[in-house]
């Protein structure tokens, strides 16, 4: 299950942007003498760059690591896979845009080519405010945040597509338990002792957040992943949707590897979820049962992200991401006394990190898997 390195910039060969130019169709209007910004796109293997000039929207064009859409290499990995002609991201943006939630409009695409015209939201992530000033500051707009979710999740269980391509994959126990064990082979010393107890630990963490009931999941609805436009929140990056319980894209949200939540505003966001829930129609939850698989919900995503971000820096040669290990390890510890399955990975990050502050030293070589 590994996910493939570094995939090449196509953007950069000879003539890349005046034939992508001139796939676009009459009556698409092109700016004049159009210049090209390349976009900070994280750890996509795509391309992503504003084309604007006077006269015209500017327009924002995606380029695919392949111009074949069917070797285009997974953002994530994922289970049950249905076969398709299209691209998941296409396929996931027509059933968003279905449903009348706030996507981005493809303007074209051409797949011979490998590229996808989109509208231009502009830049202002939802990090870029809660980042700097803290989330509390920004309270309202994960206020509707969380009332997105709750439509997206509400929307999607009303009206499922077969032709959607999420419906088709889930965050099985299998890929639970491969995220647990990613982060233990890319984060934690080769050899440990406790590896067959952490792995019997993760195993059967993983069984029980797979044994939940599956509800659409954004798989990334975190604040790099959120746009802010005239006040409002629109919604991005969502080519990896598939089924998982309803509480992983709010443990994404609320234990975001980039923001930093303190525990009473999780609380009341937590809270806020779960009243805009009921108020929009869905069924009342067991608080108990819910709170505990939030929780987990949120290890499990931590775990895997700070994994995730030492493995963009082994494979990608990355290395933009390895400062907020520290943030995330730190804001999913505190949940760890809930699962005594994981009273081992405790004691072996006090012996491994000497603070919390601390950042793991990132393997040079994946151990075997069989470990």
């Amino acid at each position: 299950m590994e996910n493939r390195g570094r995939s090449r910039d196509r953007a950069q060969e000879p003539g890349f942007f005046p034939a992508a130019f001139r796939a676009l169709p009459e009556g698409i209007r092109l700016p004049e003498n159009p210049g090209v910004i390349r976009l900070p796109g994280d750890a996509s293997n795509r391309g992503f760059y504003r084309v604007s000039g006077a006269g015209a929207k500017s327009l924002i064009l995606m380029v695919l690591a392949d111009a074949d859409p069917h070797r285009q290499p997974a953002e994530e990995i994922t289970a049950g896979e249905k076969p398709t002609e299209e691209i998941p991201f296409l396929n996931i943006q027509h059933y968003l845009e279905k449903l009348g939630l706030p996507v981005p409009r493809v303007v074209h695409h051409d797949l011979e080519r490998g590229i996808i015209y989109l509208e231009d939201l502009g830049d202002t992530l939802l990090y870029d405010l809660a980042g700097p000033a803290g989330p509390r500051a920004e309270r309202g707009l994960y206020n509707q945040t969380l009332e997105l979710l709750v439509e997206l999740q509400l929307r999607a269980e009303r009206r499922p597509d077969p032709d959607c391509l999420a419906f088709h994959r889930r965050f099985d126990a299998g890929l639970f338990e491969w995220e647990f064990q990613h982060f233990r082979e890319e984060l934690l010393s080769p050899g440990l002792p406790e590896a067959p107890e952490l792995t019997r630990g993760f195993r059967k963490l993983a069984r029980e957040l797979a044994e939940e009931p599956g509800y659409f999941c954004h798989r990334d609805y975190h604040s790099r992943n959120l746009l802010v436009q005239d006040g409002g929140i629109k919604i991005i990056d969502f080519q990896d949707a598939l089924l998982a319980l309803r509480q992983y894209d709010l443990a994404s949200l609320l234990f975001d590897a980039y923001v930093d939540f303190p525990p009473d505003l999780v609380e009341e966001l937590l809270e806020f979820y779960l009243s805009a829930w009921e108020k929009a129609g869905g069924k009342p939850d067991g608080r108990e049962r819910f709170r505990r698989m939030f929780f987990l919900a949120g290890v499990q995503r931590g775990l895997k992200a700070a994994g995730r971000f030492a493995y963009i820096k082994r494979v990608k040669d990355n290395p933009k991401f390895l400062p907020f290990i520290p943030g995330v390890l730190r804001r999913v510890r505190p949940s760890f006394p809930l699962f005594p399955e994981l009273a081992g990975l405790e004691k072996i990050l006090d012996r491994e990190l000497k603070t919390n502050d601390q950042i793991p030293n990132p393997k040079s070589k994946i151990p075997n898997r069989s470990q």
